[in-house]
């Protein structure tokens, strides 16, 4: 009996820590978007992980600051999902992520 080695084309992004003091979270988005493009090469990938630390702390639904990162998200997923690409997000540090 056989098997079939399959590749598995795969990025991860991590410590993102958007709603940081040192960093605006538009230019985070901004990179975020440069760095996975809606175009052939985010399609080449199976599965992209995100191993904890989206955010870098609690911060108020009507923040500024989560309306620009709400808008990131949402293009992200629409972009992984007509590239039929997989979103695998995990828990980060209870600090970060609650």
């Amino acid at each position: 009996m056989g098997y079939v080695k399959a590749r598995l084309n795969q990025a991860a992004i991590s410590d993102i820590h958007l709603g940081n003091d040192n960093v605006p979270t538009q230019d985070i988005c901004d990179r975020l978007r440069q760095a996975f493009p809606a175009n052939k090469r985010l399609a080449e990938l199976d599965i992209i992980w995100i191993p904890g630390d989206v955010f870098d702390r609690l911060h108020m639904a009507s923040s500024n600051d989560i309306a620009v990162a709400k808008i990131w998200i949402c293009d992200f997923l629409r972009a992984c999902k007509a590239c039929n690409v997989r979103v695998r997000v995990m828990e980060g540090t209870p600090l970060h992520d609650r």
